[in-house]
């Protein structure tokens, strides 16, 4: 963003008109131009003196400092639409690619005439198949030691 375009917008800033796009495009030139922060310092120094006679309080206030605070708002406001906008992309994307599986596997399953011979089928039910053999044998391995010892206390007595 050059200077001009930036200064264009000092006051959009101010009144909280810009959208996140335009306010991150502006806080990343803010940080790196002195001569557009002096800029937006006056400003804000200005519209805030005009705002608190406005109220007619007998307050003291620190512009400086709500321009600081003002600054750090609107850059977690940024970082907040920049981290939504990175899930948002993550979503999509596991979205698309749920949607190619399933294609496939459709397409799969009507060249070989069923869904008992996809991929997605046999990496589901594969595994469950073998936790299922293991949970058998070993309750069955089990039964043989119990019963296996009551036979052998059987057969001494």
């Amino acid at each position: 963003m050059d200077c001009k375009t930036a200064q264009k917008m000092i006051d959009l800033y101010i009144k909280k008109q810009l959208n996140n796009r335009e306010l991150e495009a502006f806080l990343d030139h803010i940080k790196e131009c002195e001569e557009c922060k002096e800029e937006l310092e006056i400003y804000f120094t200005v519209y805030m003196a005009l705002q608190k006679l406005d109220e007619e309080r007998d307050v003291s206030f620190n512009i400086q400092k709500m321009l600081h605070d003002n600054l750090a708002a609107s850059t977690r406001r940024v970082n907040r639409f920049k981290i939504m906008r990175i899930l948002n992309y993550a979503l999509v994307l596991l979205a698309e690619i749920v949607l190619v599986m399933v294609i496939l596997t459709q397409i799969q399953a009507l060249s070989t005439g069923g869904y008992d011979d996809t991929y997605i089928y046999r990496i589901a039910y594969e595994r469950e198949a073998e936790t299922e053999l293991k949970r058998e044998s070993e309750e069955s391995e089990e039964t043989e030691n119990k019963y296996g010892k009551e036979n052998s206390i059987d057969r001494r007595t």
